[in-house]
């Protein structure tokens, strides 16, 4: 097993596998990748800080999931703190932009 520092981001092949163990969590509500990366953004730039034990049900569409083993909850569980380091350490150095002109059309605000 490699040992990957906190903000290492995550390669394609464990991008799809933390999208595979979302999209197949039961009853089908737990967020995408994507939801996932604005979801953790925004947490991230928000005014307090949240702890995982408070947003984890959030992403699994309120229940968290269950997972085959102990070693798999782990997998994901690190999967998903590496991710979030990724998007902080992206936040911080300004190396993200998150523009209003880029959402423009998801958020259907005139301009």
């Amino acid at each position: 097993m490699r040992t990957y520092t906190q903000r290492d981001p995550l390669t394609e092949a464990e991008l799809d596998r933390l999208g595979d163990f979302l999209e197949g969590c039961k009853g089908g509500k737990a967020m995408n990748l994507e939801q996932l990366d604005g979801f953790f953004a925004a947490l991230i730039a928000g005014p307090e800080a949240v702890m995982p034990s408070e947003y984890n049900r959030e992403l699994y569409g309120g229940e968290m999931p269950e997972f085959a083993s102990l070693d798999e909850a782990r997998e994901i569980l690190n999967l998903l703190m590496r991710h979030w380091n990724a998007i902080a350490g992206k936040l911080l150095i300004g190396d993200w932009a998150l523009t209003r002109a880029a959402f423009r059309d998801v958020l259907q605000t005139p301009s």
